[in-house]
């Protein structure tokens, strides 16, 4: 992001979300730890950056069934 798409996003009346913080998945530090990490900075109104490409992603995907079901718990929602 720069200020050209910034003022272009302007433009257009749109709004750049960016991620509060991430749970470091792309460094494949294993499911319990991403899903420790993120478990750890979820709140309400938080984006927690994951990622879904760019490699071996099993260890994320792996660990969304209990994210999601913890955080559903909370009361939180996707």
């Amino acid at each position: 992001m720069n200020n050209i798409v910034l003022a272009q996003a302007k433009s257009l009346e749109l709004t750049t979300v960016l991620w509060n913080d991430t749970a470091r998945d792309r460094a494949l530090p294993g499911v319990s730890q991403i899903t420790y990490g993120i478990l750890r900075l979820a709140s309400y109104g938080g984006i927690i950056l994951l990622h879904d490409g760019g490699g071996y992603r099993a260890e994320t995907v792996a660990a969304l069934p209990a994210i999601i079901t913890t955080l559903e718990q909370r009361g939180l929602s996707l």
